[in-house]
């Protein structure tokens, strides 16, 4: 019997925004992040705050950018003034499978050191940007642990606003006590607790779209949380991805199982996962390591439970790199695997998740073709890389969905872009 295989089409990408290029916009990850999401009115918004992506963000500030589809990203039209400082713009929330709609939202930073609250550990960051305390939660005051949650049930205009606290003291979390922010200076930082932020949880990271919220066949809301485990000598940390569970809707979070634990990682799991239910079994794939000229492990990994979230099988390879990674799970029956740096790659399965075919790139090539070509790695993912490879992904219909990703060289230059791009694949044969 012949494994199914995919037939795939590539809509003409569509630029919604070209940076002008200057000092602001060359630093790195400015426009570099821009988010994708299905509002509120069924329309999918484009928001990017230009902000560059590391500890001194604040030495870059580009203006925002936000552009609106309302027929499914066949047309765009700019939202600039439309734009609220701060938070840019209302409307994103998790779909639930009843029609539902649920949001997750960081309260006030807590000060530790005003608290009196001091890590038990230190240890530099991966990329070596940050000085990190950690902190174990049980030991943390409930302000520390807590943020809201609005949910609004099928057929309702009104959302209930609660207080949503993380109930699993076991878990340890990071605050920055000092930030590389330029040539040998590490100034101190002020080590302030936001459960949602400093957690690195999906509820807050994984947005619609990207997988950070399951329900579980028990029923259960699911999502997954990053513990960080100093190494010896607190020469780095080592991070795990827990899986947490709600049975309250949202308002309390446990700890349900380990998905990916510290077992052939330098520097473990990161919070960019994607976790999706297949029938009875939960799939969840993770970008392992950050890449760094130390140790570039760039693979993604995945992981499966069978029994609601409380084990998972051992984690294994499924793409050369990992920026990102999202599992978009169509109607047709047909599971997508996004996937880049470097470039931006997508491949298919058609038996939930269990093999991998149909490698498609819409930007860019993969880590094995760089490496052929002769470019060294690290260069052709940091130093001169065509996309930022950050990406988001709205359905789009039955057999389709949208890539939101980025162009390092539109045109030609050193120009960033950011482009929408719509993904159609049909399952053939069986």
């Amino acid at each position: 019997m012949l494994r199914p295989t995919v037939d795939v089409h590539l809509r003409e990408r569509q630029v919604l925004f070209v940076a002008p290029d200057n000092e602001g916009t060359r630093r790195w990850g400015v426009y570099g992040c821009p988010d994708m999401y299905r509002a509120e009115d069924d329309s999918i918004v484009v928001y990017d705050d230009g902000h560059m992506d590391t500890y001194d963000s604040e030495a870059a500030k580009c203006p925002a950018v936000c552009f609106r589809s309302g027929d499914n990203g066949l047309t765009w039209a700019s939202l600039a003034s439309e734009l609220r400082e701060g938070d840019g713009l209302p409307g994103k929330a998790f779909r639930l499978a009843d029609g539902g709609r649920v949001q997750f939202l960081p309260k006030g930073s807590v000060n530790l050191a005003a608290l009196g609250v001091a890590p038990w550990g230190m240890a530099f960051t991966a990329n070596e940007y940050g000085l990190i305390g950690l902190f174990r939660l049980g030991d943390l005051p409930p302000e520390a642990r807590s943020f809201t949650v609005r949910y609004q049930s099928r057929g309702t205009d009104e959302w209930r606003s609660d207080d949503a606290v993380f109930d699993m003291p076991d878990v340890q979390i990071a605050a920055t006590l000092k930030a590389k922010t330029g040539a040998a200076v590490w100034p101190d930082v002020t080590p302030t607790i936001s459960a949602l932020l400093n957690g690195n949880s999906g509820l807050h990271h994984g947005g619609p779209g990207e997988g950070g919220l399951a329900e579980a066949p028990d029923g259960a809301w699911l999502s997954a949380v990053l513990h960080y485990g100093a190494t010896e000598r607190n020469s780095s940390v080592v991070h795990e991805l827990h899986c947490i569970a709600s049975t309250d809707y949202g308002r309390t979070w446990r700890a349900r199982g380990v998905i990916i634990g510290r077992a052939g990682t330098t520097f473990g799991a990161t919070d960019e996962f994607s976790l999706i239910r297949l029938g009875d079994e939960l799939v969840c794939v993770a970008r392992m390591d950050h890449a760094t000229v130390h140790d570039p492990h760039r693979y993604t990994m995945l992981a499966r439970s069978a029994d609601n979230g409380l084990t998972w099988s051992a984690p294994e390879p499924v793409a050369s790199s990992s920026v990102t990674p999202h599992l978009v799970r169509l109607e047709n029956g047909v599971v997508a695997l996004v996937f880049g740096r470097p470039g931006v790659h997508v491949q298919f399965s058609t038996d939930g998740c269990g093999s991998w075919h149909t490698l498609t790139s819409l930007i860019g090539k993969t880590a094995e073709e760089e490496v052929a070509a002769g470019r060294d790695l690290i260069d052709a993912m940091y130093r001169d890389t065509v996309s930022y490879s950050n990406t988001r992904t709205v359905i789009t219909g039955p057999d389709r969905f949208l890539v939101l990703y980025t162009d390092f060289k539109y045109g030609g230059e050193c120009r960033k872009a950011i482009v929408v791009q719509e993904v159609i694949v049909e399952a053939k044969g069986r």
